[in-house]
């Protein structure tokens, strides 16, 4: 008997099936037939009665088609559930060139759209003044900040 927290050792590895389960599917893939293959052969052989191939289907269908389970979406009590995706890499830029262009002119700074986006905060940094708040907002999420102190 082994240890209380010790790791296993030996025996089957996770999923490897036992000696009778895989004789069971050796015989089975060796017959060349199993009883779902015999069900769609019955299905589809048309001169079986309509019947009988209804009761294949019926019989092979949660084999081939498993059944869906419903999912049941939540939100906040009386709002619509908010489904969120990320930004596309062409949206991301577009709302930084935004915060940058408000940043710049609420801080008079010149507008220089000419300039990447990193040389464009380098220069309102550089005029002693704090960043707008979302601009702020933006820099500090973004460098894994989460609102808390």
């Amino acid at each position: 008997m082994g240890s209380r927290g010790a790791a296993k050792t030996g025996g089957r590895k996770k999923g490897t099936p036992n000696k009778a389960t895989a004789a069971k599917a050796a015989a089975i893939a060796a017959s060349g037939l199993t009883p779902l293959d015999f069900m769609l052969d019955v299905m589809r052989n048309v001169e079986n009665d309509l019947g009988v191939r209804l009761d294949a289907a019926r019989c092979a269908a949660p084999y081939v088609h498993p059944k869906l389970s419903s999912v049941e979406l939540a939100g906040k009590v009386g709002e619509p559930v908010r489904v969120e995706r990320p930004l596309l890499p062409m949206e991301v830029k577009a709302a930084v060139a935004k915060l940058l262009e408000e940043a710049e002119n609420e801080l008079k700074v010149p507008v220089r759209r000419d300039l990447p986006d990193a040389d464009r905060l380098k220069a309102l940094l550089a005029s002693g003044e704090p960043l707008p708040p979302p601009l702020y907002a933006c820099i500090h999420k973004s460098m894994g900040g989460n609102g808390s102190h």
